[in-house]
């Protein structure tokens, strides 16, 4: 009767603390899921109620955390995290593969072209134009017709292509975003699992 809200977590762990009570989850116990990373609520006493305080991800272990790390850093302007994020996704050997669905050469690949493909959306965005388009070059070259990844660097050419014409970066995005190749882009990236 002293709990604000419902303080269910999936197979937590709780330690007690002068202030608070930290509850750390491993995340949901089903394969369905999809890959999880450890995360911890802290809650505390408002005055009149136990209370959700803060929540704290743990480091991202799998590559398609690291990739979304970058995506929350870029929509919120934080884009030297966001830079960050990405060169790791595309470099970081300790990065681990979920591989349900792709193989982890597979898997990997899918997850540079996608970094690249925000490399370039965010040197656009700065108006960093030397460095997006070496990120778009890059992206073309290693990305060709057949191989895992390319309908990004399809996308990547469409908006490339409106950026060019138009000047526009929402109208050059919407482009992209209307291309068929979009469908396999986001087949890809809802194959993480439910609770991702």
């Amino acid at each position: 009767e002293q709990m604000a809200g419902d303080p269910s977590l999936p197979y937590p762990t709780f330690t007690l603390t002068q202030d608070a009570i930290l509850a750390s989850s491993v995340g949901v116990g089903s394969v369905g899921a999809g890959p999880q990373r450890v995360y911890t609520e802290t809650w505390s006493w408002d005055g009149s109620v136990i209370t959700r305080t803060a929540t704290q991800l743990g480091p991202a272990q799998y590559r398609y955390h690291a990739f979304r790390d970058g995506d929350e850093a870029f929509r919120a302007g934080r884009y030297a995290e966001a830079l960050d994020a990405y060169v790791r996704v595309i470099n970081d050997d300790n990065l681990e593969p979920w591989a349900g669905y792709y193989g982890a050469p597979e898997e990997r690949l899918w997850f540079t072209a996608l970094a690249r493909w925000r490399l370039v959306l965010l040197g656009v965005s700065q108006g960093n134009f030397p460095d997006a388009e070496s990120d778009y070059q890059l992206l073309q070259a290693d990305f060709a017709a057949g191989s895992a990844g390319y309908p990004v660097a399809q996308l990547a050419t469409r908006f490339w292509e409106a950026y060019q014409r138009l000047g526009l970066l929402p109208e050059a995005c919407a482009e992209a975003i209307a291309a068929p190749e979009a469908a396999a882009v986001l087949e890809f990236l809802n194959i993480f699992g439910y609770a991702n």
